[in-house]
């Protein structure tokens, strides 16, 4: 018979076997607060540990994720030096993103709404700054107009994300091909049709080569077509607020936020040639709208992934593909796997793709919103990574920036080393005894 002592040992033989987190179990934590109203987060090349948090207000602050400390003074104050701009709403600093070449030229980017006498919706602008030495050139001489479009009416549905596909490399033909999203202009159901609209800057994904004097590639897929802008990369988008390239493919992940029906995620596969028609307004997600007349549009692309408001959705915020160090760490299963939140309901949630189907779908909030920390992460405005491919959520409401922590995968063998190590400790103390 097995005494009391033998048995709590095989117990603890057992928890030494199976005990801690599962692995690729997801948990979150406080990094840092004290934020007004962050919108958005991004690194820049060469600058692995350091988060640029955009404030909606026109600010840019650092954050150092290795100490987990904010800069003292803000590494660009846009509204200090750009009297037009205009935020409140859906309206402010909404976009940043670094050359891939970063390094040598200093080039960064930013997307912001500002004023247009007479016209309450305003317009966007999106503006080139050059970095010496840390320092942004906020002079005349070291900012240039890239792109500007107006946005009449209505102040919402303004999109604002800008990014650069980042297995373009520094140098290489495709390197300043910068995407621009853009929202459809506001109001219910686009009245004036602006997302089917080529001739419109609106509802649409734009690109053009910043680094041949800001012009739309030639490749682009509506440079020939009469009556389009040559700008235009894919269309029939809502308010694609949040997107992101999976660093590891250069996939472009759309998250659009929807209308009364369906929140969605649409997909452009890394080389595609555009054109894409994801089919707003006749299209919500993968339904039809039915508050307008207009047949869908033939061809019309379904997202990748969408879900409908009556499960608890409201207002999607796309996130980041997983590729930390933790998902390369013995082959840690979040590996390829996508983030996303609702910026109105607090639900966050995952799944994988590969690029026109998902799988593993799952609901991460309970995992995810109660941080380990004590603080609750609530209106996720952006998800960001840092240059190693950590994950981070922006808290809108609160000002607050949590990581994404994965529980490794350990060595082959660990465990049962841990075990062994157990069941020594067992056999020595039965072996002992008299």
């Amino acid at each position: 018979m097995i005494s009391r002592t033998s048995s709590a040992l095989l117990v603890a033989l057992a928890a030494a076997l199976t005990a801690g987190p599962a692995p690729g179990q997801v948990t979150s934590s406080l990094v840092a607060s004290g934020f007004s109203a962050p919108l958005f987060a991004t690194s820049a090349p060469g600058d692995p540990t350091r988060l640029y948090v955009v404030e909606q207000g026109g600010v840019i602050r650092t954050l150092d994720t290795a100490t987990n400390t904010v800069g003292s003074t803000p590494f660009l104050n846009l509204a200090a030096v750009t009297p037009d701009l205009q935020s409140g709403g859906e309206q402010g600093l909404l976009g940043l993103a670094f050359h891939p070449d970063f390094q040598n030229n200093g080039f960064l980017y930013v997307d912001y709404n500002y004023q247009v006498a007479g016209d309450p919706g305003g317009a966007t602008r999106v503006e080139r700054f050059k970095v010496t030495g840390g320092v942004v050139d906020t002079s005349p001489a070291g900012r240039q107009t890239v792109l500007q479009y107006n946005h009449p009416t209505n102040t919402n549905h303004n999109a604002g994300w800008i990014g650069f596909n980042p297995t373009s490399g520094a140098a290489g033909p495709t390197s300043g091909y910068l995407y621009v999203a853009t929202g459809d202009g506001g109001a219910g159901n686009d009245p004036p049709n602006n997302a089917q609209n080529l001739g419109s800057p609106l509802g649409k994904l734009l690109r053009i080569d910043v680094n041949n004097n800001n012009q739309p590639p030639a490749s682009n897929p509506f440079v020939n077509t009469p009556g389009a802008r040559p700008d235009v990369f894919a269309y029939g988008l809502r308010n694609p607020f949040r997107d992101s390239f999976d660093r590891a493919t250069g996939n472009l992940y759309l998250g659009d936020v929807g209308q009364d029906t369906r929140e969605e995620v649409d997909v452009i596969a890394n080389g595609s040639p555009g054109g894409q028609n994801f089919g707003w307004r006749a299209r919500e997600g993968t339904v039809h709208n039915p508050a307008v007349s207009d047949a869908d549009p033939p061809g019309a692309v379904n997202p990748v992934y969408d879900y409908g408001h009556n499960g608890g959705g409201a207002s999607i915020t796309g996130g980041y593909v997983y590729r930390g160090p933790a998902a390369l760490d013995h082959g840690q299963p979040l590996d390829g796997t996508y983030f996303f939140a609702d910026f109105i309901t607090g639900a966050i949630g995952s799944f994988r793709s590969d690029g026109s189907s998902v799988s593993d779908v799952r609901d991460r909030t309970g995992e995810l919103r109660n941080a380990t920390t004590g603080q609750t992460v609530s209106t996720i405005s952006s998800f960001a990574e840092d240059g190693f491919g950590n994950q981070f959520m922006i808290d809108y409401g609160d000002g607050e920036v949590f990581r994404i922590n994965v529980t490794p995968v350990p060595e082959p063998g660990a465990l049962a080393l841990a075990g062994a190590g157990t069941l020594g400790l067992w056999l020595r103390r039965r072996w002992a005894r008299p």
